[in-house]
Formats: C-alpha cells, structure tokens, sequence
C-alpha cells in the first residue's frame, strides 16, 4: 500500500476575500466553502504522495494567497 499526505488549510472572513483566494486555487487541489451569517469558512484540500511535495504544494498556496492577507 502506498502512502499519501493529507492537509487542510482553512481560512474564514468575508465573501469577498473568499472568492479572490477561490480564484488563486489550483484546479488540481479540492476545496469547499461554508457561509453563515457571519463569515465565509473556506477548506482547502491538500494531498501528495510525499511530505516535501506536500510542503511545496502547501508554502505554494500560501505564497498565492499572502497578496489577499489583510
């Protein structure tokens, strides 16, 4: 059996930062959204066969993502 590296980056605020971090998603990495009445929660979904390609992919959203940090 082979094994995979799971991780989960989660994120909330407002809907509007929501769909700009949304844009930067790779279409290979899965994510879902959840919305209330007070903020968006956003579940970004990252696996890879190995911990480097875990990390790299990982350091990469966050690269991505760090313009929209308010």
């Amino acid at each position: 059996m082979s094994e995979r590296f799971h991780t989960t980056i989660e994120w909330q605020g407002n809907r509007n930062v929501a769909d700009r971090l949304i844009e930067q998603i790779p279409d290979t990495v899965s994510y879902t959204i959840e919305e209330n009445s007070d903020y968006v929660k956003l579940l970004i979904l990252v696996d890879a066969d190995d911990m480097k390609l875990l990390r790299e992919d990982v350091d990469r959203l966050l690269t991505l993502f760090s313009d929209y940090d308010e």
